[in-house]
């Protein structure tokens, strides 16, 4: 949602709730909105990803209450298999859920019916979550639409895997790689021509573009107007002790908040 809103002031917000564990999530200045991109003091992070399904409901929790349960309570993927299924979702969604503790990583496909867990493939170290049901019960109540996104989730999961194993050939990804794929513009069809718009993972209305960092508390985004990801990227080192208050980059920062500031990586425009 919201060009020229969304990136037009993007925010971190720190939140330290009584009776859980700390959390931190990307979001737009006034938006209490903990899930496109948040991660927690346990080391788990979260991503929200858009699904339709026949499935929905008017008496369920809705996504942003369900993700900031999770991020408060869940130590464990199995933690938030267990809260998930404690609550039921009123919407269609999918949360691709890390562990960096735990090496590993799920997605939980939801609809008002129930919850299902999808798990990397054997032998994979890589689990990549795009806006598709992949659980064969839930897909078949699927609501894509239009055949377009079918088509374009589809070929950019493919996109994703052929940069990630390419990456593992080349012994890994930094921020800066990562960054890159973020940014790509091919579609794997047709990989050597950069294109601006189909089934490639940058889009012109791309308006949130994240690394997190779970083990060093860091976070690279993009800061600039959509497409976010072809400006300027920062880099916040965050504190979860850091005092209360809020603060705008540029301006001066108290070394109580816990807040260190660098330049990320800069994409040229396309």
């Amino acid at each position: 949602p919201g060009i020229g809103v969304w990136d037009a002031a993007p925010a971190v917000v720190v939140c330290h709730p009584t009776g859980g564990q700390r959390y931190a999530f990307i979001t737009t200045r006034g938006g209490d909105t903990p899930v496109v991109t948040v991660w927690n003091e346990a080391g788990l992070t979260f991503t929200s990803h858009t699904r339709f399904h026949r499935e929905v409901g008017f008496d369920g929790a809705t996504v942003v209450d369900l993700v900031h349960g999770l991020a408060m309570q869940a130590e464990t993927l199995a933690d938030v298999e267990r809260l998930l299924r404690a609550r039921a979702s009123a919407s269609t969604w999918g949360l691709a859920v890390s562990s960096w503790r735990e090496g590993t990583a799920r997605s939980f496909e939801l609809h008002r019916g129930g919850v299902a867990v999808v798990a990397p493939r054997p032998g994979e170290d890589h689990l990549i979550v795009a806006n598709r049901y992949r659980d064969p019960a839930m897909a078949a109540g699927e609501v894509t639409a239009t055949p377009a996104w079918a088509l374009h989730s589809d070929r950019r999961e493919l996109r994703l895997a052929a940069l990630i194993a390419q990456a593992r050939r080349a012994g890994g990804a930094d921020v800066d790689a990562l960054v890159a794929m973020l940014t790509d513009r091919c579609d794997p069809d047709a990989p050597t021509v950069p294109r601006q718009l189909g089934a490639v993972l940058a889009q012109p209305c791309q308006v949130h573009s994240v690394v997190v960092e779970p083990a060093r508390n860091q976070v690279t985004l993009g800061a600039a107007a959509a497409p976010v990801g072809d400006g300027a990227w920062t880099t916040l080192t965050l504190a979860w002790d850091g005092v209360p208050g809020a603060w705008e980059l540029g301006a001066a920062i108290p070394a109580a908040a816990g807040i260190a500031v660098a330049p990320g990586p800069t994409r040229p425009r396309a």
